[in-house]
């Protein structure tokens, strides 16, 4: 009878556990969903420094793109750029207005390997919305690898004159070609030669 009481007592315990378990832990709570992509509640602006790796001989000239795309919820009006860059590593920086915006509203500035410039849509005129290109940068590697990045500092203002950074930011490397070193043979694939003495 004893032994009896004692199991009735542990399932007793066990379904009460249980029970508490379902009420106070086991109820359901609301899933964190991550939304990838362009949705009204989280605009983005990317911008890109595009190609983003080349690899040059030294002393080359490159293009670089600046291209911006705004995606389908946010309207750009002016863009205050700063880019990178190693001057010790890098030939001197030469900026060109891409055809994204119109207006030139400071002139490339190029000190200290630093990139200032800003532009924006002609006065009167609506902010804009798309892809395009803002600006193209030439520039190459000296004596090492030339990396251009946008920095922090890089701001866009929309229609309503809001300043907002950039989402997605992307630099771009010109990796300095080494020559191969002489004097070292080239690579030759080994040959497979199939055991003739096991058969």
């Amino acid at each position: 009878m004893k032994k009896l009481l004692t199991i009735t007592s542990i399932i007793c315990l066990l379904i009460l556990i249980y029970l508490g378990y379902r009420y106070f832990l086991g109820q359901a709570t609301p899933a964190s969903i991550n939304l990838v992509g362009n949705t009204p509640n989280d605009p983005y602006v990317s911008l890109v420094l595009e190609p983003s790796f080349l690899i040059k001989p030294a002393n080359s000239v490159s293009e670089i793109g600046l291209t911006i795309d705004t995606g389908d919820q946010k309207k750009v009006k002016t863009i205050r750029v700063e880019i990178s860059y190693s001057p010790d590593q890098c030939l001197s920086p030469v900026v060109t207005r891409g055809d994204f915006f119109s207006r030139v509203i400071s002139p490339p500035q190029i000190d200290n390997g630093l990139i200032r410039f800003s532009y924006g849509v002609n006065a009167g005129s609506s902010a804009k919305q798309g892809n395009g290109t803002i600006a193209t940068i030439k520039a190459g590697p000296t004596t090492g690898n030339c990396t251009l990045t946008i920095t922090p500092n890089t701001r866009l203002t929309d229609h309503n004159n809001t300043t907002y950074l950039p989402t997605t930011i992307t630099p771009a490397t010109l990796k300095l070609q080494t020559p191969s070193p002489s004097g070292i043979p080239a690579f030759k694939q080994p040959q497979y030669h199939p055991d003739t003495l096991s058969r």
